[in-house]
């Protein structure tokens, strides 16, 4: 009885612990001031740079706070029998991240506050947080949260590449037990 038990806490302080005491972090910072992202000249909207000194001091997501990141894949059917490949990113968060949403008072119209996810002290990439019931799109990655959830979207026929699939992140939250990959294709 005692090997059970001692196995079943050596287990329940893995499973508690093992994020926290990875190498790498991930955390989720925001832009102290708002980076120009208009072209004058294209009259277009363009991804803007961020550096680690455009950051605020403290993460607006914090890695210990980080419990899963979700990347799903799958084909979803639209008009005429037609399918179109889907590919969904989230951080499911140890809190809610409702207050800390809320609190920003994002516009509805535009990029609402600009963001960057860094690993290990490397902007990876940047993007937009927008208020959940925006319609606009930018040519980046933007992100909706609520609840325990930031959902991080981008639209692949505006933007040329994804940078969301990242592999620094991904082998950095491997490490740390973090990482899920759903893959739903039909044909795979």
């Amino acid at each position: 009885m005692k090997f059970y038990l001692t196995l079943f806490m050596g287990l329940t302080w893995n499973a508690v612990f093992a994020q926290t005491t990875s190498d790498c972090r991930v955390d989720i910072y925001l832009v102290k001031k708002f980076i120009p992202c208009w072209d004058s000249t294209s009259k277009r909207i363009m991804p803007f740079t961020v550096t680690l000194n455009d950051l605020q001091d403290t993460a607006f997501i914090k890695n210990e706070e980080i419990i899963s990141y979700t990347f799903k894949k799958f084909k979803q059917k639209v008009r005429k029998g037609r399918k179109v490949s889907v590919k969904l990113h989230s951080i499911q968060t140890s809190s809610s991240l409702n207050k800390r949403i809320d609190s920003l008072h994002l516009s509805l119209f535009g990029c609402a506050k600009q963001f960057a996810i860094v690993c290990d002290g490397s902007i990876v990439y940047s993007g937009c947080l927008n208020n959940r019931l925006s319609s606009w799109v930018p040519p980046t990655v933007f992100a909706t949260g609520r609840d325990n959830e930031l959902t991080l979207n981008l639209w692949l026929s505006v933007a040329p590449n994804d940078p969301r699939e990242n592999q620094t992140i991904f082998n950095c939250l491997k490490k740390s037990g973090r990482f899920k990959f759903v893959n739903k294709y039909d044909d795979e």
